[in-house]
Order: C-alpha cells, then sequence, then structure tokens
C-alpha cells in the first residue's frame, strides 16, 4: 500500500518529527530520503554541548605552540552541513562529556575561526537563534563571540564562579559585543551571577552599555547583584521591554530605593511579563513597611501584565484598595505570584477574606494564583456567596502556608464554594510531617468533591436531554 503523499512533504514532516523521541529520529532518518532531511533537522535543532560539532572535524592536536592538522576543506563540509541546522545550542565547562574535559583549549577559537575563513565559510553556525553559555573558565566565555552570528536573538551568560578573571573576560566579551550594533540584534538578553559576592565596577559598566547597544531587545533577564547604576539603565531601556527579570541577591541598602523607585515608575504599559526577586527592596521587616517604594501603584500603569511574581513582599500590607485598584487594572493577569522572603507563621499570609476580594475583583482571565494562606487556630472560616468566585482560576498555590487540622474540612467547604469549576491545589511541605499529610488532605477532598460534581452535572444533562 502506498504512502499518503503528504508523508513526503517537508514542512509537514519537520512538523510531524517534533512529536517523535529523540532516541527514536536516528532509525527514522535511515526510512527514506525524502525522511533524512527534515529528520537531521530535529535531531540538529538543539544541541547540549558543542563536542557533536567538535567531532566532526576529527582529532584536534595541539603541540608545541601550534595545531598538527588544519582542517580541510572536507571536514568544513561536515561541519557546514550540519551547523546550518543547529537553532540552540548549549555550552557548559561545569560538566564533563565521559571522560572529556568541558575546558576548551585556549587557542582552539582562534584555530576554527582561521581554518574556517579560509575555506570560504563566514558563520560558523548561519542559523543560530539562542545561544547559552555556563561557565567557571574564561575560555568558555569567548565562545559567545564565536557563535554571535546576526541571525542570534538570544545571548544566556550563567557565570558559575565568582573569580576575578572570570568576571574580566565576561567584561571583553560584552565590550566586544557591544562594538557590533548593526551585526547583533538580540531580542533577549540574560545574564545570571548566581554569587554572594560583589563585582567589578567595570563589569557592571560593560553590561550597562551592553544592554543600551542593544535597541531591539525585548526581553531583559538579570540574575546578579544589580547596583544603582544597574537599575537606571534599565529603566532607560523599559519601554522596549516585554519580558523583566530581575534576581537581585543580598542587600544593597546604599544602592537603593530611588533607583528602583525610578524603575518602577518607568514600567511600560506594554510590559507583559515581570519578575522581580528583591525582597532587600520591596520589605523591611523591622519597619513593616516597603521602603516607600510604590510597588503595586506603579504596577497598576501596566495594564497589559499577563504574569506577575513578586518575592519580598509584606502580604499584611494588601489592604481592600490596593486589591481593587490593581485588580481592575490587570484584566489580562493570567498568572500572579505573591510571595514573602521569611519563613512562614500562621499570620505570615493573606487571610480568606483577602482571598475572597482578590476573587470578587480580578478578571476571569486570572488561571494561576501563588499566595500563601493565613489560617489562625480555631477560626471559623465562612464560605463564600455564590455571587463571588474564580470563575477561571485552575490552580492555587499555597506554598509553606500552615494550616492547623481542624481548618481543613473548612478550608476545602471554602474553596469548593469559591471555585466552582473546581480547582488544584499546591503545597511545598511534602508529603511527610503534619503540614504535609494536613495538605494531601485537602487536595484528596477536593479531588473528591470536584468528582460528585462531575458526576451530577452528567446526570443533570442526561435528564435533560431525556426530557
Amino acid at each position: 500500500m502506498n504512502s499518503s503523499p503528504a508523508l513526503t512533504l517537508h514542512d509537514i514532516l519537520t512538523c510531524v518529527f517534533t512529536f517523535v523521541e529523540k532516541g527514536q529520529l536516528p532509525s527514522s532518518a535511515r526510512v527514506c530520503k525524502a525522511w533524512n532531511e527534515p529528520v537531521l533537522d530535529e535531531l540538529w535543532k538543539e544541541l547540549p554541548s558543542l563536542f557533536p560539532l567538535l567531532d566532526l572535524l576529527g582529532t584536534l592536536v595541539y603541540e608545541d605552540g601550534g595545531w598538527l592538522n588544519g582542517l580541510d576543506n572536507p571536514a568544513w563540509d561536515r561541519w557546514t552541513f550540519y551547523a546550518t541546522r543547529i537553532r540552540r545550542l548549549t555550552i557548559d565547562d561545569t560538566r564533563a562529556r565521559g571522560s572529556r574535559n568541558s575546558v576548551f583549549h585556549p587557542e582552539l577559537l582562534t584555530h576554527l575561526r582561521s581554518s574556517f575563513l579560509k575555506s570560504g565559510g563566514i558563520y560558523l553556525i548561519p542559523k543560530i537563534q539562542k545561544l547559552s553559555l555556563s561557565y567557571s573558565h574564561p575560555t568558555t566565555a569567548s565562545l559567545a563571540l564565536l557563535f554571535s552570528d546576526p541571525s542570534l536573538q538570544i545571548l544566556n551568560l550563567s557565570l558559575t564562579s565568582n573569580t576575578g578573571n572570570i568576571f574580566s573576560a565576561t567584561r571583553k566579551v560584552i565590550m566586544t559585543l557591544t562594538a557590533m550594533p548593526d551585526t547583533l540584534k538580540l531580542r533577549e538578553i540574560v545574564v545570571q551571577c548566581w554569587s554572594d559576592v560583589g563585582h567589578a565596577v567595570e563589569f557592571d559598566s560593560a553590561l550597562i552599555n551592553f544592554i543600551r547597544s542593544q535597541s531591539s531587545i525585548s526581553a531583559l533577564k538579570l540574575a546578579l547583584l544589580v547596583n544603582a547604576g544597574m537599575l537606571r539603565a534599565i529603566s532607560e531601556a523599559i519601554s522596549r521591554l516585554r519580558i523583566l527579570f530581575l534576581g537581585l541577591l543580598g542587600p544593597r541598602p546604599d544602592d537603593g530605593v530611588d533607583a528602583v523607585s525610578a524603575l518602577m515608575s518607568k514600567l511600560h504599559p506594554d510590559l507583559e511579563h515581570f519578575v522581580y526577586y528583591g525582597g532587600w527592596i520591596l520589605h523591611n521587616r523591622s519597619t513593616g513597611g516597603l521602603h516607600g517604594v510604590p510597588v503595586f501603584r506603579s504596577l497598576c500603569e501596566c495594564r497589559n501584565l499577563k504574569t506577575l511574581t513578586l518575592r519580598g513582599i509584606d502580604l499584611t500590607r494588601l489592604d481592600p484598595v490596593t486589591i481593587e485598584c490593581v485588580g481592575r487594572a490587570w484584566g489580562n493577569m493570567e498568572r500572579l505570584n505573591l510571595l514573602p522572603t521569611f519563613p512562614l507563621a500562621h499570620r505570615d499570609g493573606i487571610s480568606t477574606t483577602t482571598l475572597q476580594q482578590i476573587a470578587k475583583t480580578f478578571a476571569p482571565s486570572l488561571r494561576y494564583l501563588a499566595i500563601p494562606i493565613a489560617f489562625e487556630p480555631g477560626a471559623v472560616l465562612t464560605p463564600p456567596t455564590s455571587t463571588i468566585n474564580f470563575p477561571g482560576l485552575h490552580v492555587l498555590e499555597v506554598g509553606h502556608s500552615i494550616i492547623p487540622k481542624d481548618s481543613v474540612h473548612q478550608f476545602v467547604e471554602f474553596l469548593s464554594a469559591l471555585t466552582p469549576l473546581g480547582i488544584t491545589v499546591k503545597h511545598s511541605h511534602g508529603t511527610d510531617g503534619e503540614q504535609g499529610q494536613n495538605w494531601k488532605d485537602v487536595v484528596d477532598l477536593l479531588q473528591m468533591i470536584q468528582r460528585i460534581k462531575k458526576r451530577t452535572r452528567s446526570e443533570l444533562l442526561i435528564e435533560q436531554q431525556a426530557g
């Protein structure tokens, strides 16, 4: 029996093979010529390492200050055949590949580039869209220069070491990239430095200039120690952004409040996704205040927000006026995460009354809500009226909220009334201990009630159809 002609069309096959498991693709490539090209495209579309490409060039030997093999044209023909298929490349020098060291020879990059140019090539990976580098060695940082081709849209630099030479190497790379504004048109910049050690001012300055040079960026994600100058540079570029992620580590009271206030005041109405991990600015436990930063007032201007995460806020300051303001402003909100940074006690969260206010004010587009709930031991929970509910909420994540045993059934009854279409509750207590068991009871009871409701709706539908 002949196969369908559709299974010989490249575009259709490309779509089909995105659903095939990675391990089955090599055998699929050998089925027929029509399948070979789209399967190879899918196999090489995303590489977790540079080694598959380097293996195409044969054994590279470096002795006495030079390379023994010159990398002839057939080697580069093999490279080009596969490299043109790559869209996303990840290089992590902290993970070895079997017995092979993941740190590359310092002279390798120069050798590859010069040899490739001699063979008539221009761009080593001509269609690359995303480059992710995770490194603790300076040589790996320079790979950003090797693969920063005009097609590159997303650059992700993750510094896993806080040594001075890492910052110095990264700074030099960033300065070189800054001088390429006509060649490099990035859509997203990600810089991560998960370290509690401050980095050099020169590094901050280089990164600021790089952000300014990329006029095409719409997404900026920074997870590092950010100072006031960095925040001001971000505020200058804010009008271009649709996605902003700021992960600020460590207290910087000398830098902070004015710069963050300026940043918040310039949040653009078109901003759609905002993640802010910066408890040292948003919350001051000793004073109980928000450092005077008009967080929610500024965010009310961002009427296109779809997802918002704020970590480090004082949830006790969510008064009804604020809830009504943000609820009416965020008509497109789909996911809302409001999280403290300190360990939760019974009162470190919102009350069920506040949860009702959120349900009453927020639009039906809200699908996911992450916020801790405060339960007072012995308090009676009154279910909401039928006019107050979450019409579209699918998930309520309560984190490490502490629920007393005697509040489990009351809270289940409360949530069942608040979410008539059913709700999934997630928590962070695991399965052990009293709290783990209490929240497991909440989840199990809600599932049982939802099954009963579903069966009842089905029975009513059958009766209506029979009538």
